[in-house]
């Protein structure tokens, strides 16, 4: 991981796919909105019953199920994009406070979120277009599988933010 560490650690790289997951994030949002589809889609997200999973997607109109369908044309790339920014910022971000390598382990955190988010989104676009069965399983996989995804992205976020203020004051003491 050390390895994986210092290539990563390029802020070029960090600003690369930085813009990267900015554009599709934007590019995801617009979609959705448009359609007045993000309420739906975090509902769907979230929704760990396939009678709830069901009564929201006979709820929805078309045009807000072509928006989730379109989304997800995007949101097959997403996560390469914030899962690579978000390992570079852990990486750049280790270095620069100068933590020991024992800490490179919260890096996997960066890919983890990434593939909770493609196991997700693969349930959501096989139940959604009929390949598997909207059932019971696949509904509470996907939900499970969102729900370890936010709550990864959170604890990530805030580990940033925590070594970023922790950069600032040592970079102010110097």
């Amino acid at each position: 991981m050390q390895w994986i560490r210092q290539q990563a650690a390029r802020p070029i790289l960090l600003i690369l796919f930085g813009l990267a997951f900015v554009y599709s994030q934007f590019s995801i949002a617009i979609i959705l909105e448009a359609a007045n589809a993000t309420e739906l889609l975090l509902t769907l997200q979230t929704t760990f019953e396939v009678e709830s999973f069901t009564q929201r997607l006979a709820q929805a109109d078309a045009g807000q199920l072509a928006a989730i369908g379109e989304h997800f044309e995007w949101d097959a790339y997403h996560p390469i994009w914030y899962g690579a920014f978000s390992l570079c910022l852990g990486a750049l971000l280790l270095n620069l406070n100068g933590i020991d390598s024992q800490w490179n382990g919260l890096l996997w955190l960066a890919p983890a979120m990434a593939a909770a988010d493609v196991v997700e989104n693969a349930l959501h676009v096989f139940m959604l277009t009929g390949d598997i069965e909207v059932s019971a399983v696949a509904v509470f996989t996907a939900g499970l599988s969102a729900t370890i995804k936010w709550m990864i992205v959170g604890l990530y976020s805030l580990t940033m933010l925590a070594l970023i203020i922790r950069w600032l004051s040592l970079a102010q003491r110097d």
